[in-house]
């Protein structure tokens, strides 16, 4: 029970969880102010109290701007001056745990709260406190709490320092023959400190990168690209100025560029250019994964257009004939009204017949037989109607076939605080006298034998398939079997009318657009309905290129569009 509403709760957060440029901009920046003011104010104050918990003093608490957003701060740098490691490695943590207490909290009242304020700023504590906490307070290659935690952690007060004098030291004994550095420390340390430097630098750049990349996304259909420019040229001014300044102040000195080792330097340039054209020129062979389903060529659905009583019906892959009852349903309300609509044509039709009878000496029957026959005429369109409803109740096959299983009813998002009318599929067995609402599906009918593939494609990767592209495909219920085809066409899908047991799997999409695959003819056991994944072959792509959708998905911001 635990697992099954821990995994709805998971379904339904991830659901409701907005596409990043929405979560930055709108009505939800105002809630978003809010839940970081609220949650950095307890973060500070958990910092302070667990310093004087342990001896040490607050020496200075006060307000300041983070991200346009009024915050509390507080001075704990006693905790230095403390000699238990582990009580200055709870002094940094503090602040982190308060967090994601509060994030657990925040969920339970997001969960048991109906949409408004109160579950709107509990959504984003959710969100600082557990997605930002992780990705920047709790991350050790940024200087924040996680970074001094580590500091303690492995015994090294300077760690940022340290690690960038390890991987100096090693460029000047590889590329200058410099001895090495008399430091006293075992290999482990000296390594962990240099993969830690080389990992930390390449963070930056990259947190550098997909900033400039958020702000493209964000600012150019907005039309601010004059504003793009300016934080582009000034982050890139800085950057070659924290580079160009040492590079240039130790060139400028003879004595060191005459130590220079020529061929260790040319081997490292050319590999790094090497990796360099590799990496932005050399296109590699790209395949697309996207969820998919096994479904028949041409098959019609058939849906409930008269809510009611499942009273009868065929079984799944059974075979129909055109005009064959599929299903029976029974509703008394509808069978009442069509039983009161009829009585009351039959009591209006003998007022009508009476006054007919009656107008030729009375002049008010006259007037009164207008009203009737226009009641007469209503009554029995309503009839028609409600006819016409009422034989809805049964459903008949539209064309030969094999009765094809709609997909198995999972919980939706309105579903989840609700006990559902039924489970797996309505032409189940077990599901006789279940209540069945109208727009239901109730199953297909069509050939088994012509089969497709349909794959939900995510907009930031729907621009590279193409038809004729092969694909291979696996599913759910035969993982050994691999099928092969190739790409028929490409659709736009509304997000609300897509397959129900792909919300996980496309969560947080705007748009998904449906790609059929027509597969090669082979004997297999994979049933109509089969879920599984499909991987399209496209066309060539270079790292860069992948890395700059992985990172548009990731970050699942619009695409500037281009005319297909």
């Amino acid at each position: 029970i635990l697992k099954t509403s821990s995994s709805n709760v998971y379904r339904a957060f991830a659901a409701q969880w907005p596409r990043m440029d929405e979560f930055v901009r709108g009505n939800n920046l105002l809630w978003l102010a809010l839940a970081l003011a609220i949650t950095k104010v307890l973060h500070e104050l958990a910092h302070a109290l667990t310093c004087k918990h342990y001896g040490g003093r607050c020496h200075e608490i006060g307000l300041m701007f983070l991200v346009f957003t009024p915050c509390l701060y507080c001075n704990v740098t006693d905790a230095w001056m403390l000699r238990s490691r582990w009580q200055r490695i709870a002094i940094s943590a503090a602040g982190i745990l308060t967090e994601l207490h509060l994030a657990a909290l925040a969920i339970l009242v997001w969960r048991f709260t109906q949409p408004g304020p109160i579950n709107t700023i509990s959504f984003n504590v959710v969100v600082v406190c557990s997605v930002g906490t992780l990705l920047f307070n709790g991350n050790p290659l940024l200087k924040y709490d996680g970074y001094y935690i580590l500091s303690d952690f492995v015994r090294a007060p300077n760690l940022w320092g340290e690690s960038r004098s390890r991987i100096y030291g090693w460029i000047g004994e590889f590329f200058l023959g410099r001895p090495k550095p008399a430091v006293e420390e075992s290999a482990s340390t000296t390594w962990f400190l240099r993969i830690y430097g080389v990992v930390s630098i390449a963070y930056r750049i990259l947190i550098t990168f997909v900033i400039l990349l958020f702000l493209y996304r964000v600012l150019r259909p907005v039309g601010f690209d004059l504003l793009l420019l300016i934080v582009a040229v000034s982050i890139g001014a800085q950057t070659a100025y924290a580079w160009a300044t040492p590079i240039s102040r130790w060139w400028a000195d003879p004595r060191r560029t005459e130590k220079v080792r020529a061929l260790p330097t040319a081997i490292f340039s050319a590999l790094v250019l090497l990796a360099v054209l590799i990496f932005c020129f050399f296109p590699f062979t790209c395949r697309i994964e996207a969820p998919c389903q096994l479904q028949a060529k041409e098959a019609d659905k058939i849906y409930v257009s008269t809510p009611g009583l499942l009273v009868n019906a065929v079984g799944n892959s059974d075979w129909v004939e055109e005009g064959q009852p599929l299903v029976l349903l029974e509703n008394l309300e509808v069978h009442d009204e069509r039983l009161r609509i009829t009585g009351d044509v039959r009591r209006v039709s003998a007022r009508v017949q009476a006054l007919e009878a009656s107008q030729g000496g009375d002049s008010d029957a006259a007037a009164q037989l207008a009203v009737a026959r226009e009641i007469l005429i209503d009554l029995k369109q309503q009839a028609s109607l409600q006819a016409e409803e009422e034989s809805a109740l049964q459903l008949l096959a539209p064309r030969d076939g094999v009765v094809i299983p709609p997909p198995e009813q999972t919980l939706r998002d309105e579903q989840l605080r609700e006990l559902p009318t039924w489970s797996g599929t309505p032409l189940d067995p077990e599901n006789r006298g279940c209540f069945l609402e109208r727009g239901t599906l109730l199953c297909l009918v069509g050939d088994v034998q012509q089969r497709v593939a349909v794959a939900y494609v995510d907009e930031t990767e729907v621009s590279f398939v193409k038809p004729g592209q092969p694909v291979r495909l696996s599913f759910e219920h035969s993982p050994s079997v691999v099928l092969t085809g190739s790409v028929m066409d490409v659709a736009e899908v509304d997000t609300e009318e897509r397959e129900e047991e792909f919300a996980k799997e496309l969560a947080g999409a705007k748009r998904v657009y449906q790609a059929r695959v027509e597969i090669d003819p082979v004997e297999t056991s994979t049933q109509i309905g089969s879920r599984g994944l499909a991987k399209i072959k496209v066309a060539p792509q270079t790292l860069l290129e992948r890395l700059l959708r992985w990172l548009s998905k990731t970050l699942a911001i619009e695409p500037a569009r281009s005319p297909r």
